[in-house]
């Protein structure tokens, strides 16, 4: 799939509406089906997959592996990923509104900046992952260092960058172990718990449910 790829449909026609990627582009949908079998181990050190910026609304994912994928600005919204397997994948301005990431692993994923409006993330792994700047430099993506040259000269303090969008999310069961969440507004999100909250990185600018607390 050459970068840019599009599917014929403007950017903000309402995800309700877009048919599923197999029905509107089903060669790009197959494509993606192989690609999601792929075997990481039989890769060459340095190699990764290159996904940014494809429009790729109401694919189906789900059980794909797309460990050390590059996602940036992927247009995702409304995909089927449950179960993915998105281990160290760089996902930042990807658009994930209403994607349904049931059980997919994002351990140590990098999130910041993605739109994640009304997803589903219930019993998904997203330990590690890096849903704000917090005190960390994010992953190399296998080594590549331009995957962390946005974050030269940023200051820990610098908190225009927590702008991942959570809103109406569902983390029920979610694993949030080491997931940082400094800045983040977690305010609307749905079935978050003080126990998932005690092993995540939050600090007094996380905005949480009324009932909980960082």
């Amino acid at each position: 799939m050459a970068p840019g790829l599009r599917t014929q449909l403007p950017a903000t026609f309402p995800v309700e509406k877009i048919p599923p990627l197999a029905n509107r582009a089903p060669d790009v949908q197959a494509v993606l089906r192989i690609l999601g079998r792929r075997r990481t181990e039989h890769e060459r050190p340095g190699d990764y997959l290159d996904l940014s910026w494809l429009d790729l609304r109401r694919c189906d994912l789900r059980g794909a592996h797309l460990e050390d994928t590059y996602l940036a600005g992927a247009r995702l919204q409304g995909a089927r990923l449950q179960g993915a397997h998105l281990e160290r994948s760089y996902l930042e301005d990807a658009r994930l509104d209403h994607a349904d990431l049931t059980g997919a692993n994002l351990h140590w994923a990098y999130v910041l900046g993605a739109q994640l409006k009304e997803a589903h993330l219930d019993n998904a792994d997203i330990s590690g992952a890096y849903i704000t700047h917090g005190r960390r430099k994010p992953p190399t993506l296998q080594g590549h260092d331009h995957l962390g040259a946005h974050w030269e000269g940023v200051e820990e303090n610098d908190s225009h960058l927590d702008r991942t969008n959570l809103v109406k999310a569902t983390l029920e069961g979610a694993n949030l172990n080491g997931t940082l969440l400094e800045g983040a507004d977690l305010s609307q999100v749905t079935g978050l718990t003080q126990a998932q909250l005690s092993v995540a990185v939050t600090d007094e600018t996380t905005s949480l449910p009324l009932n909980l607390r960082a």
